[in-house]
């Protein structure tokens, strides 16, 4: 299946700034944390998910709206699919293993540690909403109604987002279901409003796939309503207008949606324009889209990992600027070789696996 380069290049660059926001989270010194310039790096870094969960809600629309047929009945094709979504959710625990007696912990269903294990980090956010995904589109078929039907889901999730969170769902629900709704459990990625990013790239990525001919000009829509939605996003907090009941600007309000998805549409354009204008690729650093997840995993080892060879253990929040980024470029070069040595393997394997079968 062919590649569409500006979507690899989104993500890419998704991977390359998250690595520098949990760098600069874990690491710089609590004396520059009150700076303005500290505090414009974590707004940044609040761009990083909506990038990473737009670009994997794209993605899984090119696999299925291409090869279409295979992904609308049980086919070993779904099926391999569903298990390729499976294994992120897989990986997605076992970054949050508790310490000790993992058995007891699992078994009490309740304590700190248990409710660590359980709550929703971006990797189990992607495997739910992939998920979601997939079955809607097994059981809709149609794909003009599939469209529609993702487009208001995410419209109705960042909408309903204020008033989910003020419900302690544990009160009702077992707690494994209450922690992927919304934060009160301390779930870093709930259901409410993080899903709506990775249904609305796989909406908008269908759009372009089912209008070639149209692409410049949708793209060119997308890079209007960008700059609309930030403009609508900032307006109303700027006058102290409150756009919703129980409102949380940064939290869960739909003004920093908007800000924060218009960004998504403006970058998306500049990448795509910078694709076909100046050929624009990624070649050092292609691997960082290509193999997201491996390096999104690699890079918490090193950074939060258990044990005392973590960067965080090591050297805390002790960090100046200069040393932040002496510490990001020698990461992100090891992180390229590493990608790159995992991308062969996979290769290998595959043809290995070709040849015998």
């Amino acid at each position: 299946m062919k590649r569409i380069k500006y979507i690899d290049i989104l993500r890419g660059w998704a991977v390359l700034l998250m690595v520098f926001w949990h760098l600069d989270e874990a690491l710089i010194a609590e004396s520059i944390r009150e700076t303005t310039l500290f505090n414009i790096s974590q707004f940044i870094g609040g761009i990083v998910a909506p990038l990473f969960l737009f670009s994997s809600g794209a993605s899984h629309a090119i696999l299925i709206l291409k090869k279409r047929d295979s992904f609308i009945s049980l086919t070993p094709v779904l099926k391999k699919r569903i298990l390729r979504i499976f294994q992120i959710l897989v990986v997605a625990y076992l970054l949050h293993l508790p310490e000790g007696e993992f058995w007891s912990v699992i078994l009490s269903r309740s304590g700190a540690a248990y409710i660590s294990f359980i709550n929703m980090d971006v990797l189990h956010l992607i495997a739910v909403s992939l998920l979601l995904l997939q079955i809607l589109f097994l059981l809709i078929k149609d794909n003009k109604k599939y469209f529609y039907v993702i487009c208001y889901a995410a419209v109705i999730t960042i909408l309903a987002t204020p008033y989910i969170w003020q419900i302690r769902f544990s009160t009702i629900l077992p707690i494994e279901m209450a922690s992927s709704l919304n934060n009160l459990t301390g779930s870093l990625f709930p259901v409410f409003p993080w899903l709506a990013y990775v249904f609305m790239g796989a909406a908008l990525m269908q759009l372009l796939l089912e209008h070639p001919a149209e692409q410049k000009r949708i793209l060119k829509l997308f890079f209007v309503s960008g700059i609309i939605m930030i403009t609508l996003g900032v307006i109303p907090e700027l006058l102290k207008i409150k756009t919703s009941l129980y409102y949380d600007f940064w939290q869960t309000s739909p003004n920093i949606f908007l800000i924060k998805f218009g960004i998504v549409l403006v970058l998306l354009f500049l990448f795509s324009w910078l694709c076909e204008k100046f050929n624009y690729e990624m070649k050092i650093f292609s691997v960082f889209g290509q193999e997201s997840l491996f390096i999104y995993v690699i890079h918490l080892l090193m950074i939060y990992g258990t044990g005392s060879y973590t960067l965080q253990t090591n050297f805390g929040r002790s960090l100046n600027w200069l040393e932040l980024g002496i510490a990001y470029i020698l990461m992100i070069s090891l992180l390229l070789v590493l990608g790159k040595l995992w991308g062969k393997l996979k290769k290998a394997y595959r043809e290995k696996f070709a040849n015998k079968v």
